[in-house]
């Protein structure tokens, strides 16, 4: 996971978000919600979170990856994600869900479904060990469960969210890594988020482990090639700095588990690398 900022701009200086159009529908819609008098009779309009416009600029946004764990989304696969959950919260049965919220730009996030929904997946596909449950569903845990908005007019900013959002926080003062690939906690919020996000699912894991052999492999033979500039001189040189972008690129914001790669050049001694 690494920072996003929500109102990032594009190449021509706009900032990547849906048009005013549908902003307008979004206000028009929370109205509705904010207005029905029985919560039994809400029903959410996908058509409106889930507008084409909204997928585009959430994919444009977050460099068509999961906002959680990283990974590659193809267009069908991508899961418009509630970061507060939009009809009920798992933690509390009587919480009435963040419906003010279920159209709101700075409340969604474009998922995987391994991140998003609730589900088991095999530890292993060698050997009979079990399964892993993770996935957030309905799920917003916060600090004190007595201080939580159940409505428009309460205030959000007094809640404390033990989820991690990357276009509010830094997620890597709360999560890194170990040389197999799994997600290790800084923080409570860490702990708490790896869990819910399924951030150790064995096939993210087996991606990120993957990802470690890769930069440990170019960061060697990018010190292999420095050690040659005394002998080989502009050409070794040129073979370091090629390293050098490669290297680079894995960290970028647009490719897959960056968080992971910046962990492993802040600290490549214990990547073995």
């Amino acid at each position: 996971m690494i920072a996003v900022n929500k109102y990032r701009q594009d190449s021509s200086g706009r900032v990547i978000s849906p048009s005013a159009l549908w902003f307008r529908k979004s206000c028009q819609a929370q109205l509705v919600e904010i207005n029905r008098k029985a919560s039994s009779q809400r029903q959410f309009d996908r058509s409106i979170y889930g507008d084409p416009e909204v997928r585009r600029a959430l994919s444009k946004l977050f460099y068509d990856k999961c906002a959680y764990c990283e990974c590659k989304l193809e267009r069908q696969d991508m899961n418009i994600e509630h970061y507060r959950p939009k009809g009920r919260v798992a933690e509390a049965p009587c919480h009435p869900g963040y419906y003010w919220l279920a159209y709101d730009w700075e409340n969604l996030l474009p998922s995987c479904t391994l991140c998003n929904q609730k589900r088991r997946e095999f530890e292993s596909l060698d050997s009979d060990q079990g399964f892993s449950t993770g996935g957030k569903g309905d799920s917003f845990p916060i600090a004190k469960k007595s201080i939580r908005a159940n409505s428009p007019f309460d205030d959000l900013g007094l809640e404390e969210p033990m989820l991690v959002n990357p276009t509010i926080d830094e997620p890597l003062h709360h999560i890194t890594f170990d040389p197999s690939g799994e997600a290790i906690h800084i923080t409570d919020r860490g702990e708490v988020s790896i869990s819910t996000y399924h951030l150790n699912a064995r096939r993210i894991r087996s991606s990120r482990k993957n990802l470690i052999k890769e930069l440990s492999c170019l960061l060697k033979m990018r010190s292999q090639a420095e050690l040659m500039i005394a002998v080989a001189g502009s050409k070794a040189a040129e073979l370091v700095e090629g390293f050098d972008a490669l290297i680079q690129s894995k960290s970028s914001d647009a490719s897959p588990y960056a968080g992971l790669a910046r962990a492993v050049m802040d600290r490549p001694d214990l990547f073995d690398c």
